[in-house]
């Protein structure tokens, strides 16, 4: 299962729509204490996909990638943010893999694939 944490659910809906139609099994939390509570219980979790920016918290969607890496240090984290510039600001230790919001889901795929997530 892929596990995205976003505020804005709608808006990657057609992200959703394309990784379950190549076989992927996705869950869309906007919780981020949902999230994390999810990714401990669940071990079918092969990825997860992190929004940067909440409302509230700029940074949060770092702040949950770090708590990923040291609870599940295998597990892949793809980042999702439209911030021109993330450095400086430690994303380089918990991922080399940073999406603009305006990644299409084709090349998501690309992206998991490249982590050896396959859906089918």
């Amino acid at each position: 299962m892929i596990l995205i944490l976003d505020d804005e659910p709608w808006f990657i809906l057609s992200y959703v729509e394309t990784l379950e139609l190549e076989g992927y099994s996705v869950k869309v939390v906007t919780n981020p204490e949902e999230f994390l509570a999810l990714l401990q219980e669940n071990g079918n979790i092969e990825g997860v996909i992190v929004d940067v920016m909440f409302p509230k918290d700029k940074d949060l969607g770092l702040n949950i990638a770090e708590k990923i890496r040291i609870r599940k240090a295998d597990i892949p984290i793809i980042i999702l943010s439209n911030r021109a510039d993330l450095s400086g600001t430690g994303v380089d230790k918990f991922t080399k893999v940073i999406c603009k919001r305006d990644t299409t889901p084709l090349e998501l795929i690309s992206v998991l694939k490249e982590f050896n997530l396959t859906g089918k």
